[in-house]
Formats: C-alpha cells, sequence, structure tokens
C-alpha cells in the first residue's frame, strides 16, 4: 500500500512532489505541532476565562434581582 503511494508520488512533476516531501518532513511537522499545542492551549485559556465571566454574571444578575426587589418592597 505504502510502495504505492511512493510511486505514484514519484510519477508528479518535480515541484510537486517536493511539495508533498515537504509537508511530510520535520522541518514542517514539528512547527505544526507547536503553533496546534498553543492553539489548543490558547482556546484552552478563553474558555476558562469565558466559563468565570458567566460565574460572575450569573453573580450579578442575582444582586441585580435582589436589589430590584428591595426597591419595589420598600416603595409599597
Amino acid at each position: 500500500m505504502w510502495r504505492e503511494i511512493q510511486k505514484t508520488v514519484d510519477e508528479l512533476p518535480a515541484w510537486l512532489r517536493n511539495f508533498f516531501y515537504y509537508f511530510g518532513s520535520a522541518g514542517f511537522a514539528v512547527p505544526l505541532v507547536i503553533i496546534l499545542l498553543l492553539a489548543m492551549y490558547y482556546y484552552s485559556a478563553i474558555a476558562a476565562a469565558n466559563k468565570h465571566m458567566i460565574e460572575v454574571l450569573k453573580e450579578q444578575l442575582v444582586l441585580e434581582r435582589l436589589t430590584l426587589k428591595q426597591v419595589l418592597l420598600s416603595e409599597n
């Protein structure tokens, strides 16, 4: 199976063959893995910050509801 893929790639034009060989090399794979790990960390940090913000906003809603209830009760 792998030999057939290699034969097919070897039959391609030189510029296209070099393109595929470059993307299969460690010179491309290592920076790609590092970039993907950094992106995963970034999205994880954003998700944690958003989760914290949701909790803060829920607390603010509860406090706002209590304040509104106190205002309505004091008007009567």
